[in-house]
């Protein structure tokens, strides 16, 4: 089985600002050649990637960088057709929606399927959760996208329910999977001393990436300044720009994660915290309720309101224990969802040869 898989990533030039083991290198389809790229921004894309050629699927990918170009997706148009054929693949998985994905199922020669991942499909947002024009464009492009395409995966039964109906009937809901061999409890000291965190203080964990309008940090920063108030020893650390590798500590050091973004696909930072038996306090969005479900010291809020996450955190903070999310993430490892996937490449493949 042949696989040609394409994902979006920013490449990088090659002057580092990050030691060198932080990065690494992939084929680029807007240059038709290897080029670097952050290490932790394409992790997961590599790591499904590993999961499938492990069962024996041998995928050839690559990273679309230039997206808006009109002149930029009509030559990537041109070079995935021409590695379809040089490759002789069966057929397209594209990890991403929006122009990617329409350009992908406009010049293919053989079958696409396409993973939608949260903002390609539900667009992306402003400060105050309104969809901008741009990802208007993003969520029309998907759209069409889905309907040209053979078969369609979303990471959660939310962003299926976006699809338009004609296309929900070809969607499979597959999460990503998660690492259970690099995620798992550690003692909390020992991860702080590696991470210098002072000992006794409480501290919540927010994953900012990078101050995008669809983490809503200042409702996470409304909820910590409430907390604060009543527990003046909690600190709320921002998340951003760490090693994937060292994310373990970070889930093992803290007490709590907090999650508040206005939309999300399947959020991994929630199922590598759930690895971590790290308690969570999440807002309703993605597959939070889901993956969250008879988890103990974990919780999700229907409402936006601060007053009612901060409720949840103090709950949590006065039982002072760890959540027991490790239980039920088994369903969702790596290896489980590239068995799903590569299911659905065969279901794809049999149906063509039909």
């Amino acid at each position: 089985m042949k696989i040609l898989k394409v994902c979006v990533g920013s490449e990088v030039e090659e002057h580092f600002t990050l030691p060198k083991d932080h990065y690494l290198v992939a084929e680029s389809f807007n240059r038709g050649k290897p080029r670097w790229y952050l290490k932790k921004k394409i992790i997961n894309q590599m790591s499904q990637v590993n999961s499938l050629a492990e069962l024996g699927v041998e995928v050839f990918f690559g990273f679309l960088s230039s997206r808006r170009s009109l002149k930029d997706l009509f030559c990537f148009g041109l070079y995935l057709k021409a590695m379809v054929r040089q490759k002789e693949v069966e057929l397209v998985h594209v990890h991403w929606g929006s122009t990617t994905a329409f350009v992908a199922v406009l010049f293919s020669p053989v079958p696409v399927i396409v993973s939608f991942c949260g903002s390609d499909l539900m667009g992306t947002v402003d400060a105050r959760g309104r969809k901008t024009c741009l990802g208007a464009v993003s969520s029309l492009a998907s759209q069409i996208a889905a309907l040209g395409a053979r078969r369609i995966i979303t990471k959660s039964m939310v962003l299926k329910k976006t699809l338009w109906p004609m296309s929900r009937q070809k969607c499979v809901v597959i999460p990503n999977g998660v690492d259970l061999a690099a995620f798992y409890p550690i003692d909390r000291d020992k991860a702080r001393a590696r991470l210098g965190w002072p000992g006794k203080d409480r501290i919540i964990i927010f994953f900012s990436s990078g101050g995008a309008a669809v983490k809503d940090q200042v409702l996470a920063e409304k909820v910590f300044s409430i907390v604060q108030d009543r527990m003046p020893d909690v600190q709320l650390k921002l998340v951003d720009d760490v090693p994937h590798e060292d994310l373990v500590y970070y889930y093992n050091a803290a007490d709590l994660m907090l999650l508040t973004s206005y939309h999300e696909g399947s959020n991994n930072s929630l199922k590598e915290a759930m690895c971590c038996n790290l308690p969570v306090v999440s807002v309703d969005c993605g597959d939070a309720r889901e993956r969250l479900e008879g988890v103990s010291n974990s919780w999700v809020e229907k409402s936006r309101n601060p007053y009612a996450l901060a409720q949840r955190i103090f709950e949590i903070f006065n039982s002072r224990h760890r959540s027991d999310g490790r239980t039920k993430v088994e369903n969702i490892s790596e290896e489980k969802v590239a068995c799903r996937i590569k299911a659905v490449y065969e279901e794809v493949i049999m149906s063509k040869e039909r």
